[in-house]
């Protein structure tokens, strides 16, 4: 038997998950395209957590969306 998996990048969505890296769990997440409107999303559920620090893979939208609710 043979089997594969079909990829549509036109309707590709993305899990973006904040994770508290000392206890090893997720605090929040969303699901939805790779735009500045996820990251929104998912920024307003973890924004009133103090001591936060961010880790990002450099992605643009992290910085702007920082930035304009920082400043």
């Amino acid at each position: 038997m043979r089997c594969g998996i079909l990829w549509v990048q036109k309707n590709k969505f993305w899990i973006l998950k904040a994770v508290d890296r000392g206890k090893r769990r997720v605090v929040a997440w969303v699901l939805g395209h790779r735009d500045i409107a996820t990251f929104k999303r998912l920024y307003n559920k973890v924004k009133h957590l103090e001591k936060c620090i961010f880790y990002t893979d450099d992605w643009d939208v992290f910085s702007k969306v920082y930035f304009l609710q920082n400043s």
